[in-house]
């Protein structure tokens, strides 16, 4: 889809995971939501309805859109262990997209607790906007007590949801991988669009 279809484009949209249940995220004011505030072990809570809305102005450049703030969670099939972590990347706008990550591990819980290290992402499809996507992580991660790092390995599939917050575009993606030397694992990724949307 080109940039100018996405100013023009109204979309209608369900809320994304990151509205938590106390109320949207606040972010008028520039900054980023917390992962506190929208990210939980758990997984996402139930989205609420927003309106629909208008996308106003996405800035591009050779390089792709910018995607900044990013905060996700990447939890196995025991809730208590679990990643967490920050991202930046950028995807491109023409078709089709294509996306990369930069991502942090920061901390954990229950087998990760204390947890960091860096992972690279490659990815399709809805970054910056609704639909279906597909993320290939690669890189390593550390543990307290652990003498090497572990290599990790995952391929995500799943879907964004989009909502606007004040006059922010926010992407709240979630995903899965069966297959990875972990077990099946699932994971939430939220990240805010460069550009500026109106409710």
């Amino acid at each position: 889809m080109e940039p100018s279809q996405l100013r023009t484009m109204n979309w209608s949209v369900a809320a994304a995971a990151m509205l938590v249940a106390a109320g949207s995220v606040a972010c008028g004011t520039g900054s980023t939501p917390s992962a506190a505030n929208v990210l939980s072990p758990t997984g996402p809570t139930q989205p609420q309805p927003v309106a629909s809305m208008s996308l106003v102005g996405i800035p591009h450049s050779n390089a792709g859109v910018a995607l900044v703030g990013g905060q996700f969670t990447l939890s196995t099939t025991s809730a208590a262990d679990f990643v967490t972590g920050s991202y930046t990347g950028s995807v491109s706008v023409g078709s089709p997209t294509s996306a990369s990550l930069q991502i942090n591990v920061t901390g954990g819980g229950g087998q990760f607790e204390g947890a960091s290290g860096s992972l690279q992402g490659a990815g399709s499809g809805a970054f910056a906007g609704e639909g279906t996507f597909e993320l290939s992580l690669k890189g390593s991660i550390s543990r307290p007590g652990r003498s090497n790092d572990a290599p990790f390995r995952a391929n995500l599939q799943g879907t964004s949801l989009v909502a606007c917050a004040g006059g922010q575009i926010q992407v709240t993606m979630q995903g899965g991988d069966p297959g990875t030397k972990l077990g099946p694992v699932s994971a939430v990724l939220q990240h805010i669009v460069a550009g500026a949307c109106s409710p």
